[in-house]
């Protein structure tokens, strides 16, 4: 099975979503937690194909908190082969990945999906560079915040 090349990746939390409608996005990524409500950002958006998965940004199992599993990883890698085997050009049809913020979930399934990739990926964020700094996990998903 052949890896898929992207040219253009954007990463955001949901505050960045309203600004990213022009970059005319026909994949979404959305990585939240469970019970989140319907994000009224993309009811804006041109259609698009949108992939949703339930989890909280947690690495140890936490009552009342939906850990991520490692189905939700062969998602996430695999999500890429839907995108290139869908005959899309991706300079055309750029993926937009987010989560809540735009630092945890989404950048790590990001940079787990471009180390898989077997070209080069460039990716854009829409968030300013953080000072803040956090644990990082042997998992690829980032450890709860303290």
């Amino acid at each position: 099975m052949a890896i898929p090349h992207f040219s253009l990746l954007t990463v955001c939390g949901i505050e960045e979503l309203p600004d990213q409608r022009p970059r005319k996005v026909t994949h979404v990524l959305s990585l939240v937690d469970p019970g989140l409500a319907d994000i009224e950002a993309f009811h804006a958006y041109d259609a698009h194909h949108r992939t949703i998965m339930h989890f909280h940004d947690i690495i140890d199992r936490l009552p009342g908190q939906v850990m991520p599993e490692l189905n939700n990883m062969e998602d996430i890698l695999t999500l890429g082969t839907g995108f290139a085997g869908g005959g899309l050009l991706v300079s055309e049809s750029p993926l937009l990945v987010h989560c809540h913020i735009g630092i945890s979930r989404s950048t790590a399934a990001v940079s787990r999906s471009c180390s898989a990739a077997s070209g080069i990926c460039w990716m854009t964020s829409a968030r300013k560079p953080s000072t803040t700094r956090r644990r990082a996990s042997a998992s690829g998903i980032p450890r709860a915040r303290r």
